[in-house]
């Protein structure tokens, strides 16, 4: 129940522990075996209060966003272009558009950003691996993004950007520690930090003018999207 609840976590801690037992040649077998089990069972122990209301026949009937959905949603999120997945009505794009005219500008500016990081990253990465220098940040991301994304991909479940927040972390200081120089560094935060703000500051400021965008995904009601639903994918803006 617990992994089909939160499965998203389930996997990436196994994924992350493994690679790491591995890395040390399972020196730390015990305790990072405890701390797996103490985790699962912790989470099993915040989703008792909801267990009857949740049903496996509606969980398994939510199919994914095709096969490149997991490495498409995680350029998103890293970029937060998943922000626009929650206005995705012609009608409430129109509006947005015609109110905050720099608000896709910004969108494209994220995702230039993190696309070139992760370019020069994965660069770093290949020559890393060819002197055999991976650091734990590099084993992480190469195994999260390879063998969590083909188990997301087998199993076929719908994927939202808020289940990588986990990875996440792990993803933006891959993405980051190889810069070495600060002025840099700092101006690349500064770039994706403003340009961030300015994207979040005009979603708020267009779901407080316009009632919420009820056409799209975002404006769904309760009675459609603040329970279980059938298909998940019905919510995905929720």
């Amino acid at each position: 129940m617990s992994f089909a609840i939160y499965f998203p976590f389930l996997i990436y801690i196994t994924v992350v522990n493994i690679a790491l037992l591995v890395k040390d040649k399972y020196k730390n077998i015990k305790s990072i075996s405890l701390g797996y089990i103490s985790g699962i069972v912790g989470n099993i122990f915040l989703f008792l209060p909801v267990i009857y209301e949740i049903k496996l026949d509606n969980i398994s009937s939510s199919k994914s966003w095709g096969v490149s959905s997991f490495w498409r949603i995680f350029i998103q999120f890293l970029s937060g272009n998943s922000l626009k997945n929650k206005i995705n009505n012609d009608i409430d794009l129109n509006i947005l558009n015609n109110e905050f005219a720099l608000y896709n500008t910004f969108h494209e500016i994220n995702l230039i950003v993190i696309l070139l990081l992760l370019v020069l990253s994965l660069i770093k990465l290949v020559k890393n691996i060819q002197i055999n220098s991976l650091d734990d940040f590099d084993l992480i991301f190469i195994s999260t993004i390879s063998l969590a994304g083909i188990i997301f991909t087998v199993i076929n479940r719908p994927l939202y950007p808020h289940y990588y927040f986990l990875f996440g972390i792990f993803s933006y200081l891959f993405l980051f520690k190889e810069i070495k120089n600060l002025k840099i560094l700092f101006l690349v935060c500064l770039v994706y930090s403003f340009s961030s703000i300015f994207i979040v500051l005009n979603f708020h400021n267009f779901i407080a003018l316009n009632d919420g965008a009820g056409n799209s995904d975002y404006g769904k009601t309760y009675e459609s999207c603040g329970k279980i639903v059938k298909d998940a994918r019905e919510c995905r803006g929720q």
